[in-house]
């Protein structure tokens, strides 16, 4: 698992532009332990795992362990027997649980911990949307505009972040 991790982390920072410094600052931890988790050496608490997705601009499920929205929607209506409904949407005992156990590990709230995960969210479909138009001609208003959302989210991230750690 380690080594899909560490190939998977290595491969989303190259495509951000970021150096093992860049993501060590941008998750709030030592370059080291970005070059730890790199090596296939080590692998992040939960807490840290968050912040790497936030800096990363993915999911957790695909930083963990390379599951996409799509798959992952794809295997729940799989399971569900079709497309989701209210009560698919519920969670299960097992589900919370891993909810509770996760709020624990993080320090977060649960409130803050979905806050956070959908923050985390928004602000990789915001990239994602942005860079389609990167190669695209008369979009750079737009893209300026994905630029001062995404930026204004990291903010948001960076700050409810460090806000958890306090407690």
């Amino acid at each position: 698992m380690n080594e899909d991790f560490a190939r998977r982390l290595t491969k989303l920072r190259v495509e951000a532009g970021l150096t093992q410094r860049d993501l060590s600052r941008d998750a709030g931890i030592s370059h080291t332990q970005v070059s730890r988790y790199e090596s296939g050496l080590a692998m992040p608490r939960p807490a840290v795992l968050i912040r790497l997705a936030a800096a990363l601009a993915t999911t957790l499920e695909y930083l963990r362990n390379g599951t996409t929205i799509e798959q992952s929607l794809a295997e729940i209506e799989e399971r569900a027997g079709g497309p989701l409904t209210q009560e698919h949407i519920d969670l299960t005992a097992t589900e919370y649980a891993q909810v509770l156990e996760l709020s624990e590990a993080t320090g977060l709230s649960l409130p803050a911990l979905v806050r956070q995960i959908v923050l985390t969210g928004l602000r990789a479909e915001l990239i994602r949307l942005r860079n389609e138009l990167e190669n695209s001609p008369d979009h750079d208003e737009l893209i300026t505009s994905y630029d001062e959302k995404i930026a204004r989210l990291n903010a948001t991230i960076a700050r409810e972040t460090a806000g958890s750690s306090d407690r």
